[in-house]
């Protein structure tokens, strides 16, 4: 039997025969045969490579299930896989199939007998908010909350093509910043006043249906934190500024993510107590309390979020002090890679870029920087794009040298990427002076066959970046770990050369510098002397290590 006529026949097995599908879908339904009870549902496969789950519907909840229940939307629609948990066979679509339907099953029965079903809600609980009943709740923007200042302000978005949503922003400062990085056409302080609020204890709820009124919404957050219950009432008792707008807007920063509500005021009364807010208080918890609420789904765009939740077990670059030096090839990946590392947040947090270079045509094949940026200075241009992508980002572009002083190095960090051996051995020698800061010099090798890092700070147990040539001697100023058998093959335009290597190379010149700051970051630098191979690459094997000094090194040890 053809494979699909397998899965057609399994399907019948299990009770469900095909109902009209739209789109090329392939629909059934039927009575899905559990243990303790039997429910109709709709089966629905619309890709049958499986790259997504067959869809499967609820169609009439048994009686003696509560409102809400884990893993089943406000539509009925079970989740009966976490997305990519499990890989379906596509050449086996019947055993595919099978999978799914055994799956729901399961689930179905452990809804029955009520296994897990607080502890579910409560894990999923974002999920839950969100799409738990409808309408879905509307999306807000969440931008950066000052910690010592409740007062925020509730914006509305107008995109182009896209429904509106929501902004909540400490001041319109920021809101327009932000925005100015996204294709939003239109921005505009909204109706709604907005009460900002943090809890650490994660929201609960039970089998109840989400609430949806401001009456069951006070239920539902004193249910849950009975301090944060408290906070809400005092500030609702006491805030004039509320009563000002028509309506308004109460955020909660949780561990399980942002949720609101919105409201609208009752606008007679809304005046008459715009001195008395205990009073208006008083009245949402009396006839009030009917007033519907609008459910708010927060997405929190801050940088202290963006930039720190895919770090495991180290903290990220917010509140660094951070110099680039060489915004070429690596410089410009490397910058990108240190704003998403959190480079440039926080309220001391800086990351400043030097190049006197500008981007020519023969850069654009493997610079971050495009077309926009052609005969623009590198560390401008890359200035210019960074804060399109992160506005909130505090980045300076220097078009000169930097002045390599004691002021210079007393900072957090320095990165020397020019590939500029002549270079580089400037930046060391100003450094030996003083070792105020760690240096970390990144570079590529002949024609991209390896890419090495060095870091170098203040012990003197370690080498420093003249220390990777021989010291005086019989083989002065050789390397001292030679990698490349002769020199690179180089190229010449008029009077100028370069030296050919592949897109890849600054990318893992990047990838490895990235790699040492994190350990940095994590409270250890070792080894300090780092090689990536290139698979394939002619070039002889230099173990990772830290580096002693070499005897009587120019730099370490200046007469």
């Amino acid at each position: 039997m053809h494979a699909r006529g397998r899965a057609y026949a399994l399907l019948r097995q299990y009770g469900l025969r095909p109902f009209r599908a739209r789109n090329g879908a392939k629909a059934f339904r039927g009575v899905l045969k559990c243990t303790r009870t039997s429910v109709p549902v709709h089966f629905e496969i619309d890709d049958w490579d499986f790259t997504r789950y067959p869809s499967i519907t609820i169609l009439e909840r048994p009686p003696e299930l509560p409102a809400l229940l884990a893993h089943v939307d406000a539509d009925g629609g079970l989740c009966y896989f976490a997305p990519q948990s499990i890989i379906l066979d596509r050449y086996r679509p019947d055993d595919a199939i099978q999978q799914c339907l055994d799956a729901a099953i399961a689930l179905i029965d452990d809804i029955v007998d009520g296994r897990n079903r607080g502890e579910e809600i409560v894990n999923e609980f974002a999920a839950y908010w969100t799409l738990g009943q409808n309408p879905s709740a509307w999306p807000v923007l969440v931008d950066s909350q000052p910690k010592d200042d409740e007062k925020s302000f509730y914006y509305f978005l107008t995109e182009h093509g896209k429904p509106s949503r929501g902004l909540i922003a400490k001041d319109v400062t920021s809101a327009r910043r932000l925005v100015h990085s996204i294709d939003i056409e239109s921005i505009e302080k909204g109706a709604f006043a907005c009460l900002y609020f943090r809890t650490a204890v994660a929201p609960r709820i039970g089998s109840d249906p989400l609430p949806a009124t401001i009456h069951e919404f006070f239920s539902f957050v004193r249910k849950w934190d009975p301090a944060l219950a408290k906070e809400v009432q005092a500030r609702l008792g006491s805030s004039k500024d509320y009563l000002k707008r028509s309506g308004c807007v109460i955020a909660i920063a949780t561990p399980s993510g942002g949720i609101g509500v919105r409201f609208k005021h009752d606008m007679i009364r809304r005046q008459g107590y715009s001195n008395s807010p205990k009073h208006y208080r008083d009245f949402l918890h009396k006839r009030g309390g009917t007033t519907a609420i609008t459910r708010l789904k927060l997405d929190d765009i801050s940088p202290e979020y963006i930039h720190t939740r895919n770090l495991d077990d180290y903290p990220s670059l917010a509140e660094h002090r951070i110099s680039l030096i060489g915004c070429g090839a690596i410089g410009g990946y490397l910058a990108s890679a240190l704003v998403r590392l959190g480079a440039g947040t926080g309220s001391n947090g800086v990351l400043k870029l030097y190049d006197i270079g500008e981007l020519e045509p023969d850069n654009l094949g493997r610079h971050t920087l495009g077309f926009a940026a052609l005969y623009q200075n590198k560390a401008l241009g890359l200035r210019e794009e960074l804060l399109r992508q992160f506005p909130y980002a505090c980045i300076e572009a220097h078009t000169n040298e930097p002045a390599l002083t004691d002021e210079f190095f007393a900072t957090d960090l320095v990165i020397d990427c020019t590939g500029d051996e002549a270079v580089s051995e400037k930046i060391n020698s100003r450094h030996m002076r003083s070792r105020r800061c760690p240096v970390l010099y990144a570079w590529i090798r002949g024609n991209g066959e390896c890419v090495q890092t060095l870091w170098v700070d203040a012990n003197e147990k370690f080498a420093c970046y003249r220390c990777m040539r021989q010291a005086p001697g019989p083989n002065y100023r050789e390397e001292r770990f030679p990698v490349i058998d002769g020199p690179p093959n180089t190229r010449f335009l008029g009077c100028r050369s370069f030296t050919p290597y592949s897109v890849s190379s600054p990318l893992s010149a990047t990838a490895l510098t990235i790699d040492v700051i994190i350990d940095w970051l994590k409270g250890d630098v070792a080894p300090r002397f780092r090689t990536r191979y290139v698979e394939n690459g002619k070039a002889r094997t230099v173990k990772n290590q830290n580096l002693s000094p070499t005897r009587a090194c120019p730099a370490c040890h200046p007469n």
